[in-house]
């Protein structure tokens, strides 16, 4: 159950601090003072999206609401929050906390969590049935969904979708396959001829990069001998001149002056040590040419090659390292186009397969929604009988979908009837059911479905509408029924359905200079009297007023 309600900064709501007393509880206050925020607060903590517009005032950050739950006796909650990594100890606190800025901070038991957990989590904590929901009771989707939550064996349906799905993929490839069937000598001549360039050009696994790194260094070491190569000449080869020949021509000169003085002689060695440096550059130098050399590949053989490649990548619009998957792919369509006959063949002998085993899940399907059928009907009809709906009679019809194929969720629709008199034929609740009536049903239904699962907290927005005196009684009484088997929130206008309640709180509204704020507080006995009071006679309170009130809370 809900146990705690904390809320800031968050629509009319400044501030509010609410502890929950457990049973049925009626939340109460005049029209416009803010029921539906306290509503639009538990909703935006179970994974709603936020809105800043929400935030208020305009001058706080942000909204902040927290959510505390017992879940001692809630065993789906604490599988949930075992199965996802949340530790639980018999209580669930769920924070949501969002900024103007657009932030969001959202946690379960203090730990970071997505909204869409949020979510899914809801669904074993609480859940809120409004006006909306009323008008989804009309929904053929709605009403399939309600039925299939009754069945006994859950597996089945799971089954049934399972098959189905496998059916359609199949058909999809079926249906993929046939465009390729018939005429396509054209396209498979195109395709053929694509294939075979690639075929031809025969693209080895990582060629195009070491080829084209090979062509870098390639045309780096034809840069660097060529300049190697003027050094050469001017340093030896040069036949008119060069350094070696002219040392040597300068050292043979000065061989004839060496006698006269010790710096002829010093200049000598000079020139002997420089012609030496000179000749060893020259090995140097031809051995890193002969370094440069490659015996192997040539780089006009690698530009030739490198063009190839480019060019066919380039009919292809891609580039030359994707040339291999599309070679791959172009095999993959030819071969389709090749076999397009045979493999339809192949998949529709495992479609047959596939439906064979559909039917016999459907069937059991079927036989299943009929059991629930009967048990629902019978036990709606019990309850709308005792909510002052007399004559009228609910039923649930399976009618058989108009085409053969597969369907997800079976062979039949299913559609919720009311016959509103014995005398009337029974009619789609979407023709035929009143305000009053749906409010009844949808009632009837949501105590139907708490008797396989009653730990959540329902709340209630005016599940009332349409209804009032003996009826509305009717309804308290059965609010207060589920009431003693769930936690039960009731928003409510009229005091014959907040009289049942354990517990009455009343939501005001505040209006000053400064703005409008909403605020709910538990009634004590008194104060409880005389809001019951109000709700009967239109804010007009006197002795009789009061006795009424006094009346419909000793009658509870």
């Amino acid at each position: 159950m809900l146990l705690d309600i904390s809320i800031r900064h968050f629509m009319l709501i400044d501030s509010l601090n609410l502890s929950l007393e457990s049973g049925l509880l009626a939340i109460t206050g005049e029209t416009g003072a803010g029921k539906s925020v306290l509503l639009n607060a538990l909703a935006m903590a179970m994974g709603a999206r936020a809105d800043k517009k929400l935030i208020t005032p305009p001058e706080s950050e942000h909204a902040d609401i927290t959510l505390n739950f017992d879940i001692r006796h809630n065993k789906q909650a604490q599988t949930w929050l075992a199965n996802n990594g949340y530790d639980s100890d018999n209580e669930c606190v769920i924070r949501r906390r969002f900024s103007r800025d657009g932030q969001s901070r959202y946690t379960i038991n203090g730990q970071t969590a997505a909204l869409s957990n949020g979510r899914e989590l809801a669904e074993y904590l609480l859940h809120i049935h409004s006006q909306h929901q009323q008008q989804q009771l009309k929904q053929a989707s709605w009403q399939g969904q309600y039925l299939d939550r009754a069945i006994q064996k859950k597996e089945t349906l799971t089954t049934v979708r399972a098959l189905a799905s496998h059916w359609q993929a199949l058909q999809k490839r079926i249906d993929d396959l046939a465009k390729h069937q018939g005429d396509h000598s054209k396209e498979l001549a195109l395709l053929q001829y694509q294939l075979e360039e690639l075929r031809a050009l025969d693209l080895q696994p990582n060629e195009w990069q070491d080829k084209h790194d090979a062509h870098e260094q390639l045309h780096q070491e034809k840069h660097v001998s060529e300049h190697l190569n003027e050094a050469m000449l001017l340093t030896a080869d040069s036949p008119s001149a060069n350094a070696q020949e002219l040392l040597q021509e300068s050292i043979r000169e000065l061989k004839k002056i060496a006698k006269s003085s010790d710096m002829s002689k010093q200049i000598l060695n000079l020139l002997d040590t420089a012609l030496i440096n000179t000749q060893e550059a020259c090995e140097l130098m031809q051995q890193y040419q002969s370094t440069l050399e490659n015996p192997n590949e040539t780089l006009q053989e690698l530009e030739s090659r490198l063009s190839a490649i480019h060019d066919i990548a380039r009919k292809h619009q891609c580039h030359a390292n994707e040339l291999s998957a599309i070679h791959q792919a172009l095999q993959k369509q030819v071969n389709t186009l090749l076999n397009a006959d045979e493999a339809v063949k192949t998949l529709k002998e495992e479609q047959k397969q596939i439906e064979e085993q559909y039917v016999e899940a459907a069937k059991a399907l079927t036989q299943q929604r009929k059991k629930a059928t009967k048990t629902i009907s019978s036990a709606i009809n019990a309850t709308i009988a005792a909510l002052n709906m007399a004559g009228c009679t609910f039923s649930i019809t399976l009618e058989p979908r108009t085409h053969n194929n597969p369907h997800k969720e079976g062979v039949e629709t299913v559609c919720f009837l009311l016959q509103s008199q014995p005398s009337q034929p029974a009619h789609r609740l979407a023709k035929t059911a009143s305000g009053g009536e749906l409010s009844r049903l949808s009632l009837a239904l949501m105590l139907h479905a708490c008797d396989t699962d009653n730990q959540l907290t329902y709340i209630f927005d005016e599940i009332d509408v349409g209804i009032s005196g003996e009826t509305a009684k009717l309804v308290g009484k059965k609010l207060q029924q589920l009431g003693q088997q769930a936690h039960v929130l009731c928003v409510t206008h009229l005091p014959n359905v907040a009289a049942q309640a354990n517990a009455q709180y009343q939501v005001t509204k505040t209006v000053t200079a400064q703005g409008a704020s909403t605020d709910i507080k538990p009634l004590s006995k008194k104060e409880r009297v005389e809001a019951l009071a109000r709700m009967a006679s239109g804010n007009t309170i006197n002795k009789a007023n009061l006795d009424h009130a006094k009346a419909l809370l000793s009658e509870a």
